[in-house]
Order: C-alpha cells, then structure tokens, then sequence
C-alpha cells in the first residue's frame, strides 16, 4: 500500500476540495467546437423518396418505426422525449434536436450531469471537452466558468424552488452566453421545455464542482427526476429516444418508467429508442413500454437521417 500524501514535517496533507485548479475556457483547447457541429439545412428534396427506399429489415426498418412513431406521437399530443450523454453532446447534435425543439417535435430534454456541464461549456466557451493530443493534464475536465455557473443554477434553483435544468437553462440565459444558441438547457427555458438534469453521487463531474452546494444540488436534481415522472406518465403514444445514453440516463428512464406503471398509468403504446455505437441490436427483448428499438451505429449520421426523416413526412 503507497504511504499516505504528508506535507510539511511529515504532517498528514489534507484533502481541501475548494483547492481544486480549474481552467478558464479561454486556456483550454477544447476537443469539439461549435464551428464543427451539424450545420441545419432545409428539407432535403426526395428525401422521402430515399426512405422508402431502404429495406424493411433490420436497422432500416427500426428507423423508419422510430419516424412513424415520432410523428403518430407529436400527431396526438403525446411526449417526444430525448435523453443525450455526454458523447452525443460532444458529437455535434445539439443544433439538429434544437431545431425539433422549436418545430415542436421534441417536446421534452433529460441530460445528466457530464452533459449538462458539455451544455455550459459550448454556451459560454463555445467548445466541450479537452484535446487530448495535448497530453495529461492534472487539472479537472471542468472548465471554471462552467463550473461557477452550475453552481449558481444549484443554489438559485433550490431558492426558487425550480428544477436543476430549468434553473441552468435561465442562468445560460441570463449571463447572455456567446454562445447560446448552441445549448439545449438555454433553448429549452427560452421555450418552456421541460429541461431535466439527472446527477449520480460521486460518478458524475458535477460533484468535484468547488463550493458546490450538495443540498442544493440533490433538492433540485430531486425535482427534475419527479418532474420526468410526470412526463413519463404521459408517454402511452410517446417515444423517449435515448442518444448515447448514460448508464445513469438509462436507469432514470426505467426507473421513470417503473413508477409511471406501478401508480397505473398505460404505457403500453409508447416507445423507447435507443441509438448509438454502444447500442446492441439484439437486447433484451422483454420491454417494459409497448416497444423497444435499438438503432446502432453513429449517431452523428442516424439523428440527421432522423430529422430529415421527420421533416420529409410532416
């Protein structure tokens, strides 16, 4: 076993959190920039066309379900959920699900807190992450600004008594982000989305945040989980469309899920979709919603795909 850290005269070095070094996002090169992500283009002519193209089988198929099923649920005024980690907020995505928020298709954002803190970081510093070709660093992959600013959204939504999401959403809003157009937390309080952060003790970035206030932070955390309740309960003819999910994302959708059904509510029309490149095409087949759909493969292509899809059939 390694000796303990000791400090001066052999003392024992004391673990101070609020010591932790964090750089400012304008020090670090991130390792994605807004200048790379999907750019919004119009309708694609004959798109629908190529759809009915593909063949009836396989990923194909589950694509064209997942279309079909989004566009029965907006129809009905059922829920369109999307759920994104971290890698698919790094993958360049966010302006294709923005652009379906303000076409009133998705009608409701989960992120956990790795992404949630992506969101802050393309808002203010317009770039997420650090490039790893500059090799180790032992400074926290948090960038200080966006760390000062998930606290204050902890803190102001635990005084305000909102959700975790919708109080990140306004203080994006409020600091007049350069970068604002590209944070979904941002667009979704513009909105009035509901925008859910869902945070794991001790596995998610949030927690090394210096000065963090915990009360604060699982209160509202607490109320963005109740809050996505609600929403599931609602989802018999919706679709929750997870994109590189979490483990903790995955989890709070069945959980979501688990309680919706054990207080009664139906869900045996509505849909989970699963897309990514850790997506397995044959998983369990036992469902607790009416059907389950895994696209796998990059989602840098299949959400384009999904959004030119979505367009060509409205």
């Amino acid at each position: 076993m390694p000796p303990l850290p000791t400090g001066p005269a052999g003392a024992r070095k004391r673990f101070e959190l609020d010591k932790l070094r964090l750089a400012s996002v304008r020090e670090r090169r991130p390792a994605v920039r807004v200048e790379q992500f999907a750019r919004i283009v119009p309708p694609v002519e004959g798109f629908r066309r190529f759809l009915d193209s593909l063949p009836d089988l396989s990923e194909a198929a589950a694509l064209r379900t997942l279309v079909q099923r989004i566009l029965a649920a907006r129809k009905a005024a059922r829920p369109v959920v999307v759920s994104l980690g971290s890698e698919a907020m790094r993958g360049g995505l966010s302006g294709l699900v923005i652009d379906l928020m303000r076409r009133n298709v998705v009608t409701a954002l989960a992120l956990d807190g790795a992404s949630a803190l992506d969101d802050f970081e393309l808002a203010i510093g317009g770039g997420a992450g650090i490039d790893a070709s500059l090799g180790d660093d032992d400074r926290v992959a948090i960038a200080r600004e966006s760390a000062e600013g998930f606290a204050r959204a902890a803190s102001r939504a635990r005084r305000l008594g909102l959700g975790l999401g919708r109080s990140a959403g306004e203080v994006l809003l409020d600091v007049r982000s350069a970068h604002a157009d590209a944070s979904l937390l941002a667009e979704a309080a513009k909105l009035s989305i509901p925008a859910t952060v869902h945070v794991g003790i001790g596995i998610d970035p949030v927690h090394s945040i210096p000065g963090i206030d915990g009360a604060a932070l699982g209160e509202s955390a607490l109320r963005d989980y109740r809050a996505v309740c609600e929403t599931v309960s609602r989802l018999d003819g919706g679709v929750w469309c997870g994109i590189e999910e979490s483990p903790i994302l995955a989890d709070t959708a069945e959980q979501a899920i688990a309680t919706a059904r054990n207080l009664g509510f139906p869900l045996g029309s509505a849909v989970r979709a699963r897309l990514g490149n850790e997506v397995s095409a044959h998983g369990n087949s036992h469902s607790s919603v009416g059907l389950d759909l895994r696209l796998p493969g990059p989602t840098s292509l299949l959400v384009p795909l999904i959004r030119q899809a979505v367009l060509a059939f409205s």
